[in-house]
């Protein structure tokens, strides 16, 4: 697919196509990256708030990939034209404050600060192909304000600690999305580092 295009929806959001060195080969719709499982870039949030709890969230059941499965913190594909930190931030503001953007326009960045954690190689699994910038966020209500969620993409959103999140992910009953494991060990490496565990 060759030429601009405007935005329709999800499905027809515009992203990059990379290779395994994340070079830019082409691009597609959201709804042709999914339907074909082509590799694209995408952001991941680790998200935690000032007691050192981590987030995760309940994906609604009505998402068509990894519908009510959990997920740690937030994730976002890298729209055309956009930075992973930009797609980082939007999804933060889209998952935990119903705020919805459009890539490239300016916006109040709501004093969020995403600081850089790692860099993934490709992770595919039976439904994605990725390349993933990892960030962490450290929510503070009185800075952010309160979480609003849009039911249509998140059902739930709590802050575990450390020890709860490492039930949760060996808990065989709570079905994670595949990354998510990855992610969350990621971000117990991280807050007990902080922590100085």
């Amino acid at each position: 697919m060759i030429g601009k295009r405007k935005s329709l929806g999800k499905t027809q959001d515009l992203m990059e196509i990379v290779d395994a060195d994340d070079r830019v080969i082409g691009w597609a719709t959201r709804g042709e990256v999914d339907a074909q499982r082509l590799p694209v870039r995408a952001a991941r949030v680790i998200v935690y708030d000032k007691m050192m709890n981590i987030g995760v969230q309940k994906r609604a059941e009505g998402k068509p990939v990894y519908g009510g499965a959990y997920d740690v913190g937030v994730a976002e594909g890298v729209l055309l034209g956009e930075s992973y930190a930009q797609a980082g931030v939007r999804g933060v503001l889209e998952e935990m404050f119903d705020v919805h953007l459009t890539a490239g326009k300016p916006f109040q960045p709501r004093l969020m600060n995403l600081e850089p954690v790692a860099r993934l190689p490709t992770f595919t699994d039976v439904n994605l192909r990725r390349t993933y910038w990892v960030y962490a966020f450290c929510y503070d209500q009185l800075l952010h304000g309160p979480m609003a969620h849009e039911r249509s993409e998140v059902e739930s959103f709590l802050f575990l600690s450390v020890p709860e999140l490492r039930k949760y992910l060996n808990d065989p009953g709570k079905e994670f999305i595949p990354v998510a494991r990855v992610i969350g060990q990621l971000a117990i490496s991280l807050l007990e580092g902080r922590l100085g565990k």
